[in-house]
């Protein structure tokens, strides 16, 4: 039987992450053909058009981890209404430089729920799964 990767990227970078544990408890429950492994992004510098000649080697690393995956699992909090800034930092490194973009070529599946909360700020985290054609 065939393994399928799954590079798992979660949007906090905070040690005790609620979407972390939720990660963890999402590969406990896979079905036994995927393998994953969390491509971590909290190293990362932060984007600079200047470097792309001459990339970090955790941005290489992290290219390299997504090139190798047959899919990717986000599992993220929204802060300020949006996506964290340390995921949208990965998001621009693994799209440049222009004509190298690692994230091309999914079909995406999103999973989003909203949780309850205390009154303000609401709560939010999304599951996004996107898988590579075979």
């Amino acid at each position: 039987m065939d393994k399928y990767k799954i590079a798992v990227i979660i949007g906090s970078i905070r040690r005790d992450s609620f979407n972390r544990k939720l990660a963890d408890a999402i590969v406990r429950l896979a079905p036994p053909d995927f393998t994953f492994r969390q491509s971590q992004i909290s190293d990362l510098p932060l984007y600079n058009q200047d470097d792309d000649e001459n990339q970090a080697a955790s941005v290489q690393r992290l290219k390299s981890e997504i090139k190798e995956a047959q899919g990717l699992l986000f599992v993220t909090p929204e802060h300020n209404r949006t996506i964290p800034s340390a995921l949208k930092n990965a998001l621009d490194h693994g799209a440049r430089p222009h004509g190298q973009n690692v994230w091309g070529g999914a079909n995406r599946r999103e999973f989003s729920g909203h949780h309850p909360a205390p009154p303000a700020p609401p709560w939010r985290n999304s599951i996004y799964a996107i898988f590579w054609p075979a």
